[in-house]
């Protein structure tokens, strides 16, 4: 349904007459009045109008309304009910990117995929993430081992730069376990 004009596709149950619209008065009829044929935006029985022709509209197509909210409809495609809900999905992305963030890097590039999906995850994505947590759960004594390798930090700088006019240049190199860090 259009959203602009949402009202307009309410059927009325009683006459309403209205004064012509300015800019609209038909010459020689200035004092005539038009009668409304459906809902108009701005009447008071608009949005019930409006929401009868969405309830039956909506029903037609198999939808159920809730009993504890006559607002929300749910559509069920087997016997057994079972839906995906957005929230819960969010709320497992979102606690692997907190351990990502903290402690499990080799999660990032799975994690950064699902969460492009929070607005529609599908039974693909939710196979994927369950995966994810799999892996989480089997890997989570793992860690990585460093020896008795020392942690070093190497700088240079360029001191003649200064002398020379030129502009400096500076850096270093932290390696952990034999490893570049930064």
């Amino acid at each position: 349904m259009d959203v602009k004009t949402t009202f307009l596709y309410g059927e009325l149950e009683e006459e309403i007459y209205m004064n012509q619209p300015e800019g609209f008065v038909a010459h020689g009829n200035e004092r005539k009045v038009c009668k409304l044929v459906k809902s108009l935006y701005g009447l008071k029985q608009a949005p019930k109008q409006w929401h009868e022709k969405f309830d039956k509209t909506i029903l037609a197509f198999g939808f159920i309304v809730n009993e504890n909210d006559k607002c929300i409809y749910s559509l069920f495609k087997n016997e057994s009910g079972i839906s995906v809900t957005q929230l819960r999905y969010s709320q497992i992305i979102e606690s692997l990117k907190y351990l990502e963030n903290g402690t499990r890097s080799d999660i990032s590039f799975s994690v950064s995929k699902l969460t492009r999906y929070t607005s529609y995850p599908d039974r693909t994505y939710w196979s994927v993430l369950d995966r994810v947590l799999r892996y989480q759960k089997d890997t989570v004594s793992l860690a990585i081992h460093y020896g008795r390798f020392p942690a070093s930090l190497s700088d240079s700088s360029d001191a003649i730069a200064k002398n020379s006019g030129s502009n400096g240049c500076s850096g270093y190199v932290f390696t952990l376990g034999g490893n570049v860090v930064s």
